[in-house]
């Protein structure tokens, strides 16, 4: 096979392709406007499930192109309610959304990470309110959490029972086991939730 042949039949298979790829892109399956479809974007990301008015309303699940995926409730186009969003990382977090944001209850497991799961309140996609932290090596860590950081009082709970204030007052003094009482009830109603939690997922 001459070049130039070779560089026609080159130039064919691209415009072919090429072709293939813009017709895929759009409402490939099923009702994009009113009902349930598949729809490709330019970006290569996808979604799969209800529709109104042509916007992703109801259960649906979105795949990125980098090999994230939600799978949760929508509401206007934006992710709304209880979903679920696996990272490409491998990282995921399980809870209520509300615009787009991680908003609510809601718990973030990690990969390849001293921390490995979070669980707790979220607002405006930080953790912030109330939380415990689970290390890798199984010990937990319950406080309040604002902006993604811990903040106030907490206490760390070991493995094997041990109960370990992480904080002082502004005095400078240790807790007194009063507080740390407080904070052992909070870690029995957190285990509560989180067992609600459960039986709802």
């Amino acid at each position: 096979m001459n070049s130039s042949l070779y560089a026609i039949i080159s130039l064919f298979l691209i415009f072919i392709f090429s072709n293939t790829a813009l017709a895929a892109r759009g409402c490939t399956a099923g009702d994009c406007d009113n009902g349930v479809g598949a729809y490709i974007y330019k970006n290569g990301n996808k979604y799969e499930g209800s529709w109104k008015n042509g916007i992703k309303h109801g259960y649906g699940k979105y795949f990125y192109l980098n090999g994230a995926k939600y799978s949760g409730n929508w509401l206007d186009g934006k992710k709304h309610g209880y979903g679920e969003y696996l990272f490409a990382n491998g990282d995921k977090y399980l809870g209520d959304w509300e615009n787009n944001k991680r908003q609510g209850y809601g718990e973030f497991y990690y990969s390849n990470h001293v921390i490995s799961l979070y669980s707790g309140d979220w607002n405006k996609g930080k953790r912030e309110g109330y939380g415990v932290l689970i290390f890798s090596d199984g010990s937990k860590y319950y406080s309040n959490f604002k902006n993604n950081e811990k903040v106030g009082n907490g206490v760390l709970v070991k493995l094997n029972g041990t109960i370990l204030p992480m904080q002082y007052d502004p005095d400078g003094k240790r807790l007194h086991n009063s507080y740390i009482q407080k904070i052992i009830k909070q870690a029995k109603d957190w285990e509560v939730t989180r067992k609600q939690f459960k039986e709802k997922t």
